[in-house]
């Protein structure tokens, strides 16, 4: 799996980096994203600003999707999603003039942008370009909005999922309509320094001794067991090398019944990442 996106603008370096592999393109899952900066900042509960991504309509979506097939030298990609679920045509908030203004989150723009793209991707799924759709951070809502407008429902919901924000009632929904979870986040700074993590796994000395920092790997195996897939960090090859280890067999000695009722108790239903807040409380019209 190597998972870019047009607001990474990376596209054309994971281009060289196939070329460069010399692995076959069928022996690859590319997968990439339409969504670029929102103007604005949005205030988060960590008492920080944080910039938002948006996605355009059924036009922008056509256009960012064609951009991708060229940037990557490719016919096809397997799975393309909608990285957000705000639209650049939203009103912003006074002062307009303002460039910290955010976008307003209640303006119905943002649902038009989603159908529309959505409709452009189930579009192209049919054209064959892409053979697979999602979306990103969409929550519950906005996805029957858009399987209501257009019948499809999305194949992949890629969203933030760790032992402190594990979102079981959108899991759930999920599972019961079909939509595969990737989930992210699980190598979070304030995942691998929680005390009750660090605990359970220094707990297996195996496993305190398989990586460096045995807690990223837990909680993405926590994720396997909660039945995610996983998008582990890997801008390093080190970083790739200790993912590999998240099959290790010993994990079902480490994540007994208890130890992942005991993870159940931590979820905070907090986001960790900049202006992902308005995930959590389904706040985008």
């Amino acid at each position: 799996l190597i998972d870019t996106g047009q607001l990474y603008a990376n596209e054309h370096i994971v281009r060289e980096g196939i070329r460069l592999s010399g692995v076959h393109r069928e022996a690859l899952f590319i997968a990439s994203k339409a969504g670029e900066w929102c103007p604005g900042w949005y205030p988060t509960p960590r008492s920080t600003l944080a910039r938002a991504v948006c996605i355009g309509g059924y036009e922008r979506t056509r256009a960012a999707v064609s951009a991708s097939l060229a940037n990557l030298g490719v016919e096809y990609i397997d799975l393309y999603l909608l990285h957000w679920p705000m639209g650049l045509g939203a009103a912003r908030e006074p002062p307009e003039d303002d460039e910290r203004s955010p976008m307003r989150l209640d303006d119905p723009a943002h649902r038009d942008a989603r159908l529309g793209a959505w409709r452009a991707l189930v579009e192209l799924r049919a054209s064959g370009v892409l053979r697979a759709i999602g979306v990103a951070n969409w929550s519950q809502r906005q996805i029957e909005e858009a399987a209501a407008a257009t019948g499809e429902l999305p194949q992949v919901l890629q969203m933030e999922m760790h032992p402190l924000l594990q979102r079981p009632q959108l899991r759930a929904f999920c599972e019961r309509v079909g939509i595969l979870v990737q989930a992210y986040g699980n190598h979070h700074e304030n995942i691998r320094g929680h005390p009750a993590l660090l605990q359970l796994a220094k707990s297996n000395a195996h496993l305190a001794q398989l990586v460096p920092e045995p807690v990223g790997l837990l909680a993405m195996r926590w994720s396997l067991h909660s039945g995610a897939a996983i998008l582990p960090r890997s801008r390093k090859p080190q970083y790739i090398e200790a993912n590999k280890r998240v099959f290790w067999a010993g994990f079902r000695q480490v994540l007994t019944p208890e130890a992942m009722e005991q993870i159940a108790q931590l979820d905070a239903n907090t986001s960790l990442y900049g202006a992902h807040h308005l995930f959590v409380s389904d706040s985008i019209q």
